[in-house]
């Protein structure tokens, strides 16, 4: 099976296709000079380094990364295809500035539009896309998801509250469920977690980016 699958896809037959490696900036040039001696040949794509196999290998997944700033990265298996060789991303921002405290981002994983209500305001939140909403600590604030269901009629397929203490931020996830006729087809993950410390000011008292 494996013989006949590296046929299609050498990387496929690995068990992992890709490994990262933390280097200083620095000592780029070096791991560069001795990488590719090896035989791989590097490429620099979306804000990325990356040696690749050959002058045929193929990345497992491009990404648009954000100039600067931190960023969380979402992954999830297109729904269409159902393999993780076909794989999505999105990048949300992340960081004490893209994402401090009081924050909540949600993020639509969905391959259609969803409709949100948040504390009875309507949003519509296309495919591969994050809003972001404040949040005091200690309030509760209702929202809904609504999406068609397969008859084309709106449904509500999820309804409750979020609530955030001191310091905390969130992600509000939207996507469908990886499965053959699924009870629920979209489901909602809110993770709730301590948001990262402010940069400290700069001598003119600027936060630091």
């Amino acid at each position: 099976m494996a013989l006949w699958v590296s046929r299609v896809d050498e990387a496929a037959v690995r068990n992992t296709q890709d490994v990262d490696i933390l280097i200083r900036r620095e000592d780029l040039p070096a791991a560069k000079a001795a990488l590719e001696s090896a035989g791989f040949v590097y490429r620099h794509a979306a804000g990325l380094d990356v040696f690749l196999d050959g002058p045929d290998a193929k990345p497992w997944l491009r990404i648009q990364r954000p100039e600067t700033g931190d960023f969380l990265l979402l992954l999830w298996r297109d729904p269409s295809k159902k393999s993780w060789r076909d794989a999505l991303g999105l990048c949300v921002p992340d960081g004490p500035l893209g994402a401090p405290a009081g924050s909540v981002r949600i993020a639509n994983l969905c391959p259609a539009p969803i409709r949100i209500v948040w504390a009875g305001e309507g949003l519509m939140l296309v495919a591969g896309k994050t809003i972001s909403r404040t949040l005091k600590p200690g309030a509760e604030i209702p929202f809904q998801i609504i999406a068609p269901d397969k008859s084309g009629a709106l449904k509500t397929y999820y309804s409750g509250n979020v609530t955030q203490n001191p310091g905390e931020r969130s992600i509000v996830t939207v996507y469908r469920a990886d499965g053959v006729s699924p009870r629920r087809p979209i489901k909602v993950e809110i993770l709730r977690e301590p948001a990262p410390p402010p940069p400290p000011p700069d001598a003119a008292g600027t936060p630091k980016h």
